[in-house]
């Protein structure tokens, strides 16, 4: 693969190219893909009240119309992930919603039975219900997403292809919060207190594939563009939940991805070495949206490590600086995110013709 380099970009990409945008303000993420003049969002974050949506904003920033988005995604209902994710269903046009086909114990019962989580999801779960009120009036509502589920984008260009192709969750991990719920149900029908566990690993979000191609009636296709977007897919023990679903099950892409939104904010949880090996070029072009909160943070060093040494170039959207701050008369020094944008770029090459990626850095975002 040819080495990606830093460019500028000017105005939406053309119809042939493919591109991948992540957001990020050091909690949360959202992810903006494009190809043919069509679009998808993934995820979304909160922002202060009053400020206009970051992906509305881009999009506005790259003057491409709301009706060009086809898909809107949600990949679980952590607050880092749904922040105001109501707000943009509310403001784009009616277009299919959807989200894992898989909740945690938390999540569905602290929705449902209001029942105390040990995790505070209260926001997530209050947006889920919001976007459920608003797409049960809407033609397209809310569809569930699982490994195999392909999300096409429709009406592209002659000869140009896109897709979105779910790695997760699986059949085990759906039946897996079925048989917790319904445990959890019998025992609250008893008139038992319950607190709801916090989950160990991630397995619930949906990790994607995305793939276009040039591909006319009158030729042999061109080279596949193939982009691993991990969500927050963890590995766990079970080989039938997480990224050992992903890398044994039916629905393992074929294909190499030569870009990738690294799973998990880069956690050593969310790389499974054996998936990586098959699956991604080693040379990769990844980009990482970090995550911060309450002196915890991901990527860890360990893990930013490993990504450098399975990988080509690594990106992160966002940074943390020192400030000064005085309260009380007593000055200190404290840490504050600064958020980022990071956008990937490549041309759909013809039969024989090889292109590579080009990535632009905004704001706060950097290279490691």
């Amino acid at each position: 693969m040819i080495v990606p380099r830093e460019t500028s970009f000017d105005g939406a990409p053309s119809d042939d190219e493919v591109e991948v945008t992540v957001l990020g303000p050091g909690y949360g993420e959202c992810v903006l893909v494009h190809v043919g003049g069509r679009w998808m969002v993934i995820d979304s974050y909160e922002t202060a009240t009053g400020e206009q949506h970051p992906a509305l904003k881009y999009l506005e920033f790259r003057l491409v119309p709301l009706t060009a988005v086809q898909w809107l995604v949600a990949t679980h209902w952590h607050d880092d992930h749904v922040g105001d994710f109501d707000r943009l269903v509310e403001r784009l046009p009616d277009i299919p919603i959807v989200v894992s086909a898989a909740m945690d114990q938390g999540e569905l019962l602290s929705g449902l039975l209001r029942i105390p989580s040990a995790e505070h999801r209260s926001n997530g779960v209050a947006v889920f219900q919001r976007v459920s009120e608003i797409a049960d009036d809407r033609d397209s509502g809310l569809e569930f997403g699982k490994a195999g589920v392909p999300l096409v984008l429709r009406d592209l260009p002659v000869g140009i292809g896109g897709r979105l192709d779910l790695l997760s969750p699986s059949s085990s991990t759906m039946q897996h919060g079925f048989e917790q719920v319904s445990r959890l149900l019998r025992v609250v029908a008893d008139g038992h207190r319950v607190r709801v566990p916090r989950p160990r690993r991630n397995h619930l979000a949906v990790a994607g594939w995305f793939r276009a191609q040039w591909q006319p009636s009158d030729e042999p296709p061109g080279e596949e563009v193939s982009i691993l977007l991990g969500a927050d897919l963890e590995v766990t023990a079970h080989p039938r939940r997480g990224w050992k679903s992903v890398h044994r099950g039916p629905f393992r892409p074929s294909g190499i991805a030569t870009a990738v939104k690294a799973a998990h904010h880069g956690s050593l949880n969310g790389f499974h070495p054996p998936f990586w090996r098959d699956s991604v070029d080693p040379s990769a072009i990844v980009v990482i949206a970090p995550w911060r909160r309450a002196g915890r943070q991901l990527p860890t060093a360990a893990g930013v490590e490993r990504l450098k040494a399975t990988a080509g170039t690594i990106l992160v959207t966002s940074m943390v600086r020192e400030v000064q701050e005085v309260r009380n008369g007593r000055v200190r020094v404290v840490e504050e995110d600064l958020p980022g944008r990071v956008t990937l770029r490549r041309k759909l090459g013809k039969y024989g013709q090889e292109t590579s990626w080009t990535y632009e850095l905004g704001d706060a975002a950097r290279a490691l």
